[in-house]
């Protein structure tokens, strides 16, 4: 599931709040909740609601006032006072709660104190205009006490007094009046340097003003005067986070807990603070403890949610989030934890009608509208999500997910690959940890050609240094016995453990290397999908693990105490890919094999798996971060037992060329289109053949940029996906197949020669354009592999005039398959295996890992 969970803070920074900010959502919260209770007439719930607001926030005039009501109401009269009188030394201006409180008054029927508060309620706006009149700022009328004490019935306590200067410094800064705040603390710090209050309101107002440094300074000052205060430590705390400051901002978060373990805006951040630092389970713990003094903390509540999601934890997310649903039913955060958690879950139709009565309830939830684009982008149904997603970028622009999630609907509804480029950057920008996102960007950068070799290398190692090098310092010490001709534990890391390309590469080995009687294989399965090819490859694994509902940290955890001594990657920088496993070097020796055509990036990745015709020794070494441990052929073909018998070249009975093309359209760019056009030009009355079109597709873009290279909608056939046999039946159609750049076809390719239609591609310098040299050299057809887009028209020309030799390479291609080492798994096993002896065997002596080759003829196999 591609869903969006709630990071600390949507532009991925630490969501840390300052103290007037902390509870301010939450408080928003409760009192919604409060009057909810009380329209259902369930007062004891909205009082509860409100002193939990007061506990937090003893001063809160609002809570004061309102409360006060209910408890006049409720027969409380004498309790109600304590509060009614707190919500006016709050706010003195507000005349309903001195309308109030004058009512409350009454009932004790002492008409001298009600005379005495008319007076002074008389006294207090009087005053107000006076200050108008002489434009001056009024002082408040009452003092602000630190809580409200309960008092006699027959003697209420009376409201008298002027503001401390220190109240005045209060209200200004709830006013959010900073520039009077930074000028009236700066006068009482002139007065008196040992203030610490007052250090206290300068640091808050320049850190509210983005001075840091300065903010830093003075709070520093306030916590040096006041080391035993609480809030001291927190606002140091905030001011270290702003400096990124983050080790030293836990010490004093949890310095300020010490000293008061009920100040919930300190658990609040560090939370916060610990959950954008990557631990997890610490922030859990300490959500859980705020929940145990507040379990009405709603923010609290649904932040625990996201949490557990993040840890794959969902069955106690799923349970979390039906409490906070039953608790707080108004809410439309309540809504959305539920319905994201289902959705994670894959029972997305439980969970949309929760998202979408989340938006009901609050039409300005963006995470709302991203995780039902989520759910249909999983469906592939891409025209019905991308205005999910738009409009979760309309509310919040910052919204990481949502833009890695257009960029893809870029790539496969509309081919846009540098809008696509766009979304996956301000994904990584603005994202927390956007693994996926920077993959993304990777793989839709080596499909545009648009960087050279060395600058997509560069973008490479930015993967490395934003994720990986943070996690390099806590590698593990490896203990695994070094004897060299032990049996090895080799385990297989893939999302593709199903009817899949890589699946179809990488069957045929597993099956012979799971006879080696040396080998103990273990798979780490991270996809949810189960189907009859992951029911064939689980007999070939001792142990399969699921992975796709397990954290990283669980799983290295995992590889760990498998004491795996070899890990390989399957899928490189594609979908479903755990490379951030690797960062944490889980196991001795880890190399990558078959998902990706290009490094990974990592320097926990130690090879590479390459042969000759891909990567020439030595031409290529310097684009990889690994070292290259090339095989006489690094990867199989096992052909479909759906594939239909090769029919007769098309051309000799329709009297023009076809052409067709299967690859994915997001590799069908600018460069690849001219190409063909030009061809297609050249070859009098030539057709294509556009296959595998994806759902929703508009053809209309693609046919404007071939008609712009004078190519006619009539000369084009387009062909949406479909089943396997009728996906290769569709060769049957076609004489030569045109291969895209950069990126080249691969399976495609495969399926091709299968069907005994050769590919016409170019043989390029970029990793992602060296698919059609590896595969058409193993089977010797490099007749159709042009040096560059000139050569390519002209090596396409010259096969279109010599329709004999093209129908005779058609009807041999198949044996021709049969006979190469691409269709002998059991010689690429065995290449394998004795490669994987050869990185183990350095790894025992001690040796840094080095290129090496594994040659035919070293194969006992195929020598025997």
């Amino acid at each position: 599931m591609s869903q969006h969970v709630s990071p600390a803070s949507p532009d991925g920074k630490i969501a840390e709040i300052t103290a007037g900010e902390a509870l301010e959502q939450a408080i928003q919260q409760l009192l919604q909740l409060a009057q909810a209770a009380i329209v259902a007439g369930n007062l004891p719930h909205a009082i509860a609601h409100y002193k939990l607001i007061l506990e937090n926030i003893p001063g809160r005039p609002d809570a004061n006032y309102e409360l006060g009501k209910l408890l006049a109401s409720s027969g409380s009269a004498d309790e109600s006072l304590v509060y009614l009188e707190a919500a006016i030394q709050g706010d003195p201006q507000r005349t309903e709660y001195w309308d109030t409180y004058i009512e409350v008054l009454n009932l004790f029927g002492d008409a001298e104190i009600v005379r005495q508060a008319m007076d002074l309620r008389a006294s207090v706006f009087q005053g107000e205009q006076a200050a108008e009149a002489g434009n001056l700022q009024p002082e408040p009328a009452l003092p602000v006490t630190e809580s409200p004490a309960p008092v006699n019935a027959s003697s209420p306590k009376h409201i008298a007094g002027n503001a401390a200067e220190l109240n005045k410094l209060s209200l200004l800064y709830e006013q959010a009046n900073f520039k009077e705040v930074e000028r009236h603390a700066r006068k009482l710090i002139q007065k008196n340097a040992r203030d610490g209050i007052a250090w206290r309101f300068l640091g808050l107002v320049l850190l509210s003003s983005a001075r840091l440094e300065e903010a830093e300074q003075a709070l520093w000052k306030s916590l040096e005067l006041l080391p035993d205060d609480a809030v001291a430590h927190f606002n140091y705390a905030l001011a270290s986070v702003k400096n990124k400051k983050l080790d030293i901002a836990e010490a004093h978060y949890r310095k300020a807990l010490d000293l008061d373990n009920k100040m919930l805006a300190a658990y609040n951040n560090l939370a916060n603070l610990l959950r954008a630092t990557g631990k997890l389970a610490e922030a859990e713990a300490c959500l859980r403890k705020l929940l145990m003094q507040a379990p009405d903390f709603a923010v609290a509540s649904f932040n625990l949610v996201g949490i557990l999601r993040e840890r794959k934890m969902f069955p106690q997310a799923l349970e979390l989030a039906q409490q906070a649903l039953t608790k707080f039913p108004a809410m439309a955060e309540a809504h959305h934890a539920l319905g994201s958690v289902l959705s994670l879950m894959d029972r997305d139709d439980e969970a949309l009608p929760y998202l979408q009565r989340a938006i009901e309830l609050n039409p300005k939830l963006a995470d709302a509208y991203n995780n039902i684009g989520s759910i249909y982008l999983d469906k592939k149904d891409f025209t019905t999500a991308r205005p999910y997603f738009e409009k979760a970028l309309e509310i919040d622009p910052k919204l990481s997910n949502a833009h890695r999630c257009l960029g893809q609907i870029c790539i496969s509804l509309d081919s846009d690959i540098d809008m696509a480029e766009q979304h996956f950057r301000r994904a990584i920008r603005f994202g927390k940890n956007e693994t996926e996102a920077n993959t993304c960007l990777l793989f839709c950068l080596s499909e545009t050609g648009k960087l050279d070799s060395q600058e997509l290398f560069q973008e490479h190692l930015n993967y490395s240094a934003r994720y990986e090098l943070p996690l390099k310092p806590h590698w593990p010490t490896h203990q695994n016995s070094k004897v060299k001709d032990r049996v090895l534990r080799v385990g297989f890391v893939s999302g593709d453990f199903h009817n899949h390309a890589v699946a179809t590469f990488a069957i045929p080995v597993l099956d012979y290397l799971s006879r080696i009687a040396t080998l103990e294989l273990y798979a780490y399965d991270n996809n949810e999908v189960e189907d009859e090819v992951t029911r064939e490859m689980r007999g070939y694994f001792k142990y399969w693990r699921k992975i796709n509902k397990i954290d990283d940290t669980t799983v290295v955890e995992q590889i760990l105490a498998d004491q795996v001594d070899i890990l390989c990657d399957l899928s490189g920088h594609t979908a479903k890919n755990r490379l951030m496993v690797f960062a944490h070097k889980p196991a001795p020796i880890q190399f990558s094999w078959i998902g990706y055509p290009g490094t990974t990036g990592l320097q926990a990745m130690d090879y590479f798996i390459g042969d000759p015709f891909y990567l020439p020794q030595g031409q290529f070494d310097h684009l990889f971060t690994e070292k290259i441990a090339s095989l006489p052929c690094a990867a199989p073909f096992l052909p479909s037992p759906l594939a239909p018998s090769v029919e007769a070249l098309p051309a000799l009975s329709n009297g023009y060329i076809s052409f067709g093309s299967f690859n994915r359209l997001s590799k069908v760019n600018a460069v690849t289109i001219q190409a063909w056009s030009h061809l297609l030009n050249e070859v009098k009355d030539s057709r294509i053949l556009m296959g595998a079109m994806p759902s929703g597709f508009d053809k209309s873009t693609l046919a404007a940029a071939f008609a712009a290279n004078g190519i006619s909608p009539e000369r084009i056939s387009y062909y949406g996906r479909t089943n396997v046999e009728d996906y290769l039946a569709l060769y049957n159609k076609i004489d030569i197949c045109l291969d895209s750049f950069p990126f080249n076809g691969g399976t495609t390719t495969h399926h091709g020669l299968w069907m005994g239609v050769p590919t016409l591609s170019i043989d390029g310098s970029l990793l992602a354009s060296r698919s059609a040299a590896a595969i058409l050299g193993q089977v010797g057809m490099q007749g159709f592999l042009a040096r560059d887009l000139d050569d390519f028209v002209v090596r396409g020309k010259y096969w279109c005039d010599n329709l004999e030799s093209l129908s005779a390479i058609r009807m041999s291609l198949r044996s021709i398959c049969e006979s190469s080492i691409k269709c002998k798994p059991e010689l690429i096993a065995e290449a394998l295996d004795q490669a994987m002896r050869k990185m183990w065997s350095g790894w025992c002596d001690g040796r840094a890992p080095e290129a090496f080759s594994i040659d035919k003829s070293q194969l006992k196999i195929s020598n025997s």
